[in-house]
């Protein structure tokens, strides 16, 4: 079972309980940059996402926030190197764009 968030405190909430972040990437199809967290688990993966939206979850705050702090690091991370990344092919666009323009006149 599989379950995607883009709450970071609910991922924070549900990396704190023991489930692994199977995987993590960045959605910039809208307006804002909007970073996925994706979780793999059993049906329990399911009653702990319940507890937290229902109100009823229960954490060590000081633990808490040392895996939030962790996971939102993790977080920017991810998008500084896709920011990177995407760079070159950014540049290589825009220098392939001027040479066009150069050419049509």
């Amino acid at each position: 079972m599989q379950l995607t968030t883009t709450d970071i405190n609910e991922a924070s909430y549900l990396k704190y309980s023991g489930f692994q972040v199977a995987e993590m990437w960045v959605d910039r199809s809208k307006i804002r940059t909007t970073v996925c967290f994706c979780f793999e688990g059993d049906q329990h993966l399911t009653e702990f996402q319940k507890a937290y939206h229902m109100g009823e979850a229960e954490v060590n705050l000081v633990d808490f926030c040392q895996c939030l702090a962790r996971l939102r690091s993790t977080m920017f991370k991810l998008i500084e190197n896709q920011k990177q990344n995407s760079k070159p092919q950014q540049e290589r666009n825009r220098h392939h764009d001027s040479r066009r323009h150069q050419e049509v006149h």
